[in-house]
């Protein structure tokens, strides 16, 4: 099938930045956790940290949980110790909190804009170098 819906991944310093547009199938879940995993082994010998910014996604279908929560465990074994995430509807974050409560070693944490997640990331004396 083909892929529906788009993401970003960038790093700088111990933080990985990831943007996610449209609407996911499995297909585009299934890519970005791949992608995810793999940008991210650079960063897993020190504490690290994600921002999830959704604030240009619409959802996506319900089998992806499976992939997200492997992303999660992996997550929790590989050194990340935040992930903060930019939502703008109550229902994503119902939604996501849903699917990241597998997140045991890393705490979690919900804005509006990418300025308060950043400033929490400082208030935590999370190294943002050039974010």
């Amino acid at each position: 099938m083909q892929e529906h819906g788009s993401f970003t991944i960038r790093i700088t310093g111990q933080l990985i930045l990831v943007q996610a547009f449209g609407a996911w199938n499995y297909e585009t879940a299934k890519r970005f956790c791949i992608e995810y995993k793999a940008a991210a082994q650079s960063l897993i010998q020190e504490p690290w940290a994600c921002l999830l910014d959704l604030s240009k996604w619409e959802l996506a279908t319900p089998d992806i949980r499976a992939l997200v929560e492997d992303r999660n465990t992996w997550a929790n074994r590989n050194n990340q110790k935040y992930e903060v995430v930019i939502c703008l509807s109550p229902l994503q974050r119902y939604l996501i909190e849903k699917m990241l409560n597998n997140l045991n070693n890393i705490k979690l944490s919900f804005f509006k804009e990418k300025s308060e997640a950043l400033n929490w990331l400082r208030s935590v004396n999370f190294d943002l170098q050039c974010a």
